[in-house]
């Protein structure tokens, strides 16, 4: 199988199919002399099967990391994803990317606004957005242009002002108004829905903002102004599944996350925002709630 110019991501579960031996000290004893991850290739990369064991065997422990460390260097993995009662194992494998679902967010920027506008039951098209963002990718050229399609005005806000400002300058030859700005005293002192797709928390604090909008949070870091906001920061989401598609999952790839199965075959295919909002569709997704900095957002939250 060829994985050519593909992201290969690694599936980590329970082997809910193992041989169970009749003999209890035959059974205790096989688990951990044959003590081996089972190894399936699947067309975006590889599930790794683990037998099943207490958690508490520091042996067979040792065991598993060794043989996933040597799996995940030999099929070249990228990502990682662990079953639900497998996270605990995250923490042992800090070289390769696990995802969490952070990543699907900027993916699922127009949704996660729908779902707020819905909310409060505001026109997206009549609202400005501000977007606060440093690197000049194609990727978030590609994310600004399609918010142009969804808000009244949209506003940049950068560091990079060379770059950007280069794209205002051509976005109004066709005919297209974005601002450019970096003043940090009144860029945004006046935006209700701000978007911060990589501006660094040291480096964001310094703008002057006003402290009851909604902040949407694309980076790492969860938590701005944390003395001063009393806005809403929304830091990642969740999705629910229609049932049939929900079963297939975890019957094939375990009980996971179902934003992070999206976000593992929207990364496998380095297809992004089109595949994203494809994949949606197709395994019959929708958002269901927003996270905040102490969890779930209540709908109330947004209406203040």
């Amino acid at each position: 199988m060829s994985y050519k110019n593909n992201v290969k991501v690694g599936y980590v579960r329970t082997d809910s199919r193992i041989y169970e031996m009749p003999r209890e000290k035959c059974k205790k004893l096989s688990k951990y002399i044959f003590f081996k991850i089972k190894v399936e290739l699947i067309d975006n990369g590889i599930i790794f099967l683990i037998p099943k064991y207490k958690k508490n065997n520091n042996k067979i422990m040792k065991k598993l990391i060794k043989q996933l460390n040597y799996y995940i260097k030999l099929y070249e993995i990228d990502y990682l994803v662990f079953e639900k009662d497998l996270k605990f194992l995250e923490k042992n494998f800090n070289s390769t990317n696990i995802l969490n679902g952070k990543f699907l967010m900027k993916d699922s920027l127009v949704e996660i606004l729908e779902y707020i506008f819905a909310i409060k039951k505001e026109n997206m098209n009549l609202e400005n957005i501000y977007i606060f963002v440093n690197k000049y990718s194609k990727n978030n050229i590609y994310l600004i242009q399609k918010l142009i399609s969804k808000f009244r005005t949209v506003n940049i806000i950068t560091e990079n002002l060379r770059y950007y400002k280069r794209l205002e300058n051509s976005l109004y030859e066709d005919g297209i108004l974005i601002t450019v700005s970096n003043n940090k005293r009144k860029s945004a002192r006046n935006a209700k829905y701000i978007i911060n797709i990589d501006f660094e928390k040291d480096v964001f604090e310094k703008y002057n903002i006003n402290m009851n909008s909604t902040i949407i949070n694309l980076t790492d870091e969860s938590i701005f102004f944390k003395k001063s906001f009393n806005g809403v920061q929304v830091n990642n989401f969740e999705v629910v599944m229609d049932e049939n598609n929900q079963i297939f999952v975890e019957e094939f790839y375990g009980d996971i996350n179902k934003k992070i199965f999206i976000e593992s075959l929207v990364y496998s295919g380095r297809q992004y925002y089109e595949k994203a909002e494809k994949l949606y569709k197709q395994y019959g997704c929708y958002i269901c709630s927003l996270i905040g900095i102490r969890g779930a957002l209540q709908k109330c939250e947004f209406l203040v």
